[in-house]
Formats: C-alpha cells, sequence, structure tokens
C-alpha cells in the first residue's frame, strides 16, 4: 500500500490582532496556523484595507516565516483601516485572517493630554 501526502496551501494564522496604534502605523501580530498544508512555511504576507473601501485589500508588506508580527506603514490619522494575515508555503498562499473590527489611525492619547503634558 502506497501512503500519498497530499498538500495543500496553509490554513489561517490564528489570532491576529493589532498590538499598538499610532498616528501613521499599527503593529499588527499573529499566531501561526494549525495546519502547514503537509508543505513548510515559507513566509506571510499582510494586507490592508480602508474600511468602507469595498473589502479591496492591498499589500503592506511580507515577512519571513519565523516573524509573527509586522509593522504596518504609510496609514492615514484619522483613518480607518482593516488588516489581514495569510500563510504561504510552496503550494500557495493560504486563506486570510483579518482583525475583527476595523482600527483608527490616530496618536495613543489625546489632544488635551498632550496639552497637559507640555
Amino acid at each position: 500500500m502506497m501512503l500519498v501526502s497530499l498538500t495543500a496551501p496553509p490554513s489561517a494564522p490564528q489570532n491576529v490582532r493589532v498590538t499598538e496604534i499610532a498616528r501613521d502605523y499599527v503593529i499588527i501580530a499573529w499566531e501561526p496556523p494549525l495546519s502547514d498544508g503537509n508543505e513548510k512555511l515559507l513566509g506571510y504576507e499582510v494586507e490592508k484595507s480602508m474600511a468602507g473601501g469595498g473589502g479591496v485589500y492591498v499589500s503592506a508588506g511580507y515577512v519571513d516565516v519565523g516573524t509573527l508580527s509586522f509593522r504596518v506603514t504609510r496609514l492615514h490619522e484619522g483613518c480607518e483601516y482593516m488588516f489581514r494575515v495569510s500563510a504561504e508555503n510552496r503550494v500557495g498562499l493560504g486563506q486570510p485572517a483579518a482583525t475583527e473590527r476595523p482600527v483608527t489611525v490616530k496618536l495613543p492619547f489625546g489632544e488635551s493630554q498632550l496639552r497637559s503634558i507640555s
């Protein structure tokens, strides 16, 4: 009897979340997918989409398999974004996992707090 090892793209990464929000960037973190599709994982594709933009995502960057966070830059203060991450193996990109809700890019504290600091 011959065993056949089926390969497929990996499953979606787990627990995609925003760990830091600033004026023009956010840091996204995640955990590896539950299944690698029977192929070695190569890395992760990180994408961004403006909330209300019709669900159109554009690439924000790519990281190697050992990296489980990414700083998404070139964001506009006051705008809302959605983020998603896909794992990749030799077969291709797997299904993405997205943040649960839109994230507003802004200073981590309000203007009134800024005035009290100075």
